[in-house]
């Protein structure tokens, strides 16, 4: 079984996560929250693209449910 290398976030990609986590909705958050400990659930820890997918998939259904 391959080991996958652990990359920390550098300063940049730091801030760009943090500001997508700010500008979530509150129930975009709450979708957040929740996908994360689904992840964690199954691994212990969340690698950057899965964060990255869980924030962006929690804004759109955000949007989703403001539309309707």
């Amino acid at each position: 079984m391959e080991r996958k290398t652990v990359h920390l976030l550098n300063p940049g990609e730091a801030k760009t996560l943090k500001a997508a986590v700010y500008d979530l909705s509150e129930l975009a958050a709450k979708q957040a929250l929740y996908g994360i400990v689904q992840v964690l659930s199954f691994n212990h820890k969340i690698s950057r693209e899965e964060f990255q997918e869980i924030i962006d998939d929690a804004r759109k259904y955000s949007d989703l449910s403001k539309k309707t």
